[in-house]
């Protein structure tokens, strides 16, 4: 999904021969139950003129482009190396300016913490630690490369409603300053 626009394609089938065929056929897999649901709601749609749909499609394409653009700003003011990507629904990006930078936590009771103290951790920041340093710090939860596979780069969501989008920004400026020396 870090590759480009949206493009939307489905077939449905009718004749048994040709559904069994596909669900034989080793390239194909059993879609998503995301797409599965896009493609109900398509389907629904179906009485209304075709057009509609494809503007609907096509603006929220702008929409995310509109974001992409906007996370990826962000990001670099804040010090993240970014993968190039146009209208996706997530992006990649680099820590770099936290990469071995000291950022103090507090303790949750599962930590060992308590509610009544402010007991608090130190944490060498690196790829994968972040995810929880951020989560911690701002309450925004990204994907580690831990979970993306790509060796140091996290994932940010940028299919969401919009608040959550515009509080997702805030936090990661919120981040950037609660680093010392981060950039």
């Amino acid at each position: 999904m870090l590759t480009g626009a949206f493009k939307f394609r489905f077939l449905v089938l009718n004749q048994t021969l040709l559904v069994d065929a596909f669900h034989n056929f080793p390239g194909l897999s059993k879609p998503h139950s995301t797409v599965e649901y896009a493609i109900k709601k398509l389907l629904g749609l179906g009485e209304r003129k075709s057009g509609d749909v494809l503007d609907g499609v096509g603006e929220q394409i702008r929409n995310l482009r509109k974001r992409s653009g906007r996370l990826k700003e962000t990001l670099e003011n804040c010090g993240w190396d970014v993968l190039e990507s146009c209208a996706v629904v997530s992006m990649g990006a680099k820590p770099s300016a936290y990469l071995n930078k000291i950022v103090k936590l507090k303790k949750s009771p599962k930590d060992g913490g308590s509610t009544e103290n402010d007991a608090t951790y130190e944490v060498k920041l690196d790829d994968i630690n972040i995810r929880e340093a951020i989560f911690k710090v701002t309450g925004f939860c990204i994907n580690s490369s831990s979970w993306t596979g790509i060796r140091g780069y996290c994932r940010f969501a940028i299919a969401l409603e919009e608040s959550k989008f515009e509080r997702a920004l805030d936090c990661i400026i919120k981040f950037k300053e609660s680093v010392p020396e981060s950039l």
